[in-house]
C-alpha cells in the first residue's frame, strides 16, 4: 500500500494498526517513496549478548507474553501539609 505523508500524518494511528497486522505500507512525498512502514518480527529483535548469556546460564528468564499489563497507579499519601504550604505559613508568621 503506498501513502502520502500528509494522509498518513493525519491517519497515523490508523496505519500504524495495519502495520502491526502484518500489512507494508510506503509512505511517499510528491509520489516519492520516502520510507516503508512494516512491524516488527520477533526474530529482528536481537537480545544483547551479556542477556543472552544470563539466559543461557539460568540466572534469569526471559519474558513470555508481550505487552504491558493494565496497572493500577500510585497515589501519594498526604501525611502533612506540602513544602509550599510550610514556607507560607512561615512568611506570615514572620510578618508581625
Amino acid at each position: 500500500m503506498e501513502i502520502g505523508i500528509r494522509e498518513f500524518k493525519n491517519r497515523l494511528s490508523e496505519f500504524v494498526a495495519l502495520a502491526s497486522q502484518g500489512q507494508e505500507i510506503t509512505i511517499t512525498n510528491h509520489g516519492q517513496p520516502l520510507c516503508v512502514l512494516t512491524s516488527v518480527r520477533d526474530e529482528e529483535i536481537a537480545r544483547p549478548e551479556f542477556l543472552q548469556q544470563a539466559i543461557d546460564q539460568g540466572r534469569i528468564k526471559p519474558a513470555t507474553r508481550r505487552g504491558l499489563t493494565k496497572s493500577t497507579p500510585i497515589k501519594p499519601r498526604k501525611s502533612g501539609p506540602t513544602s509550599t504550604e510550610l514556607l507560607v505559613a512561615s512568611r506570615r508568621a514572620n510578618r508581625f
